[in-house]
């Protein structure tokens, strides 16, 4: 029995884990900090390429950023909703001998 709670104990730490690296994942702090980065990189780049105003140049990546992560929401779950994945015709693979995989067959609803 001292197995088991030991088992359920490190799979809660785990799923713990899993959460906060999920929460950080979708947080709109690591959103704003990765625009801030881009902006920056972006900015130094057409900096040194010498562009015709690079301040504004900079935003550009920065808002195709911004759009798709929130659009990329949108079709998750939009593909979420609508793909089964079917197991039945399953192939495994071998590499190596020591790697194998599954191939699914997915069809969109």
């Amino acid at each position: 029995m001292d197995d088991l709670n030991k088992r359920v104990i490190n799979i809660e730490i785990r799923n713990k884990r899993v959460e906060t690296d999920k929460a950080w994942e979708t947080s709109l702090t690591r959103r704003i900090i990765i625009i801030v980065l881009t902006y920056i990189v972006a900015l130094l780049y057409l900096k040194v390429a010498d562009t015709t105003n690079p301040y504004l140049g900079a935003l550009i990546p920065c808002g195709g950023f911004f759009i798709s992560t929130f659009s990329l929401n949108v079709v998750k779950k939009y593909g979420l909703k609508n793909i089964e994945v079917v197991i039945s015709n399953e192939k495994r693979f071998n590499i190596n001998n020591n790697v194998s995989f599954l191939v699914f067959d997915i069809y969109w609803i």
